[in-house]
């Protein structure tokens, strides 16, 4: 193998070595308080053996991979990844395990030298092609920095109070074959260079606030790619990565008294008001009605259609389908915990399917055991369980939240139920995902969401389900950001599934939406000044033809009628409830061009169509 070594970081004149890989795996560990003091090396021939300005890089023989701010198990996943070829894994200087500061290099050898044009090629062909390393890549561990030519790499060293952290391993196997065919991206020029757009120099500033902000490079990974998702289209996830490592990078050698942290933060998050601005806006997985990472309910009264409705969301979140007249953004993973009814879940769940063009969802899940919520190992187990599987960002449907609350002899009219909330948080924030919880009524229906008020409080949206004679409905109950009070209507059609053992055919209900009813407007009830503005406002607006004037022209006139209020505050108390009629939908205001004038813009008040029935 090809290697041109430099006494320390500092020398410009190496020494060219042509010399088996495994005689540079065994290089003797230096110790060093400062890096640069450490031996240099160049995995390949430079001319002249020289690094100074305007070097010449004449050929690559092998690949170096640098794995920063990593757990140590990532060393079996990177293993792994290059089972079969012959690689030296070992720690950097900066390697640090007592500070949870962990480095990794990975040197490859390949069976051939390359050449400087190829070189980028073959590094996104071994990194891309292979799945497992493309895995560290996309989950932010593996920097692709290393697609420069020009990348020297420091020798195996440590500080002397680090010595005995260190870790050096050589596996056997082959050289890498190198693949030189170019990989052609979406976003990428003719000369195969990452284009800089808008979405560039975004990304490099939302990537800049999100490590200031996490300083996880996890979370930083994942919330930088979601923001990138968001660009029509995306860059390319290599794109993307680079983008965000050399971000990465460069904030922690500007600032040096920042510490990168390998564990997710715990406990309570603060920000400043900029810093809480600046976080990420809402993330909907059905638009304006249930949220990315929320905690919903559905609930009715028994025989109310709740648990069909809640198989019929879970399918089309499962297919990506709109649902009624939401928008669904795209596929995502359920899991459909059956405790109450499982028996005839999977006869539901075939009338449905036979009902949408026989399409079955892979990413739909079938749980029939109950979660304990008092039991610590039944959430737990429940979270390790589907992590293994590689569940996140989906949605979980509970079926029945009380009979999970049984499993533990919970109460659901005491203040326990907030231990099931609990639990459903846990899961929620472990699996960063969602969950929908089934329930019922009591048998007062008109009282709502049957149990403790704990339940009700904790969720983001709520759909109340009725069954009356005129048919069946939800109700959009409550909802953290949005219109509350809505209403849809649907049918349940009797489906034929399968044939049972006796040979009759069974039957099932599927849901079809109907309409959107509409909403009943509560009715206005004026209070004080409210009550005194609208009845001057109607008293000047309604005698004109077009119900509108100039704002001015209508706040003068409300200030010489308006006599038994305080001078010094009539103009703001006005303005004010000008303001608050026009949130109540019953004032509209506008900016127009004077017609006399031609170019002087007016503003205009006038009456809406609501305001009318006042």
């Amino acid at each position: 193998m090809q290697f041109t070594l430099f006494s320390n970081a500092f020398a410009k004149e190496g020494e060219y070595r042509d010399i088996p890989f495994s005689e540079v795996a065994n290089y003797p560990l230096g110790l060093h308080e400062d890096k640069k003091q450490s031996p240099m090396a160049f995995f390949g021939r430079l001319k002249n053996n020289n690094r100074s300005s305007g070097y010449v890089v004449l050929s690559r023989d092998g690949i170096v991979l640098d794995f920063d701010h990593v757990d140590m198990e990532i060393t079996d996943r990177i293993h792994d990844a290059l089972k079969g070829f012959n690689h030296w894994v070992h720690s950097t200087h900066s390697h640090d395990p007592k500070g949870n500061h962990h480095s990794l290099r990975v040197l490859v050898p390949t069976t051939e030298p390359m050449t400087k044009e190829d070189f980028p090629h073959v590094v996104d062909n071994f990194v891309f092609k292979n799945p497992r390393l493309k895995e560290l890549h996309d989950e932010g561990y593996l920097d692709m920095s290393i697609k420069d030519v020009t990348r020297h790499f420091f020798l195996p060293s440590a500080h002397p109070d680090r010595k005995d952290k260190t870790y050096n391993h050589i596996k056997g196997g082959t050289p890498y074959i190198p693949d030189t065919r170019k990989r052609t991206t979406a976003n990428s020029a003719s000369s195969g260079e990452p284009v800089v757009t808008q979405r560039n120099i975004s990304l490099t500033k939302e990537a800049g606030r999100l490590i200031s902000l996490h300083k996880h490079k996890p979370t930083v990974v994942r919330e930088a790619l979601a923001f990138n998702e968001k660009f029509n289209p995306p860059l390319d996830i290599q794109e993307a990565m680079t983008v965000i490592n050399s971000i990465w990078k460069k904030h922690f050698k500007d600032n040096p008294e920042d510490t990168p942290i390998t564990e997710i933060p715990s406990g309570r998050r603060s920000y400043t008001i900029e810093e809480y601005r600046g976080l990420p806006p809402v993330e909907w997985l059905v638009y304006n009605l249930i949220e990315d990472k929320s905690m919903n309910a559905i609930y009715g009264a028994s025989g109310s259609t709740k648990s069909f409705l809640a198989i019929d969301l879970g399918m089309h979140l499962a297919l990506g389908m709109d649902w009624f007249s939401y928008e669904v953004y795209k596929p995502i993973p359920v899991i459909y915990v059956a405790v109450e009814g499982g028996g005839g879940l999977l006869k539901r769940i075939d009338g449905w399917i036979k009902t949408h063009n026989n399409t079955t969802p892979k990413n739909f899940i079938i749980d029939r055991d109950v979660i304990s919520p008092k039991d610590e190992k039944s959430v737990d187990g429940f979270i390790d369980f589907y992590k293994d599987k590689g569940f996140k960002d989906g949605m979980i449907i509970v079926d029945t939240l009380n009979a999970n609350a049984r499993s533990s002899g919970i109460d659901e009219n005491g203040p326990e139920m907030g231990l099931v909330v609990a639990a459903f948080q846990k899961i929620n924030i472990a699996l960063n995902c969602s969950y929908t919880l089934v329930h019922h009524t009591g048998k007062d229906e008109s009282k709502g969401m049957r149990g403790h008020t704990s339940v009700h409080a904790s969720m983001d949206t709520i759909l109340y389900v009725q069954k009356k004679d005129s048919g069946k409905s939800w109700t959009l109950e409550k909802i953290k950001e949005g219109e509350d009070g809505i209403t849809y209507g649907y049918f349940t059609d009797v489906v034929e599934t399968t044939e049972d053992s006796k040979g009759n055919m069974q039957t099932t209900l599927v849901v079809r939406p109907s309409i959107r009813l509409e909403k009943q407007e509560k009715r206005i009830n004026f209070r004080g000044n409210q009550k005194v503005i609208w009845n001057y406002v109607k008293d000047y607006l309604y005698p004109l033809e077009s119900k509108r004037a100039d704002v001015d022209s209508l706040l003068n006139a409300i200030y010489e009628r308006w006599s038994e209020h305080p001078t010094d505050k009539r103009k703001h108390d006005a303005r004010k409830v000008i303001t608050t009629l026009k949130n109540y939908g019953i004032l509209e205001t506008g900016t127009f061009i004077d017609p006399d004038t031609k170019h002087k813009e007016i503003d205009q008040i006038w009456i809406t169509k609501k305001g009318l029935e006042y």
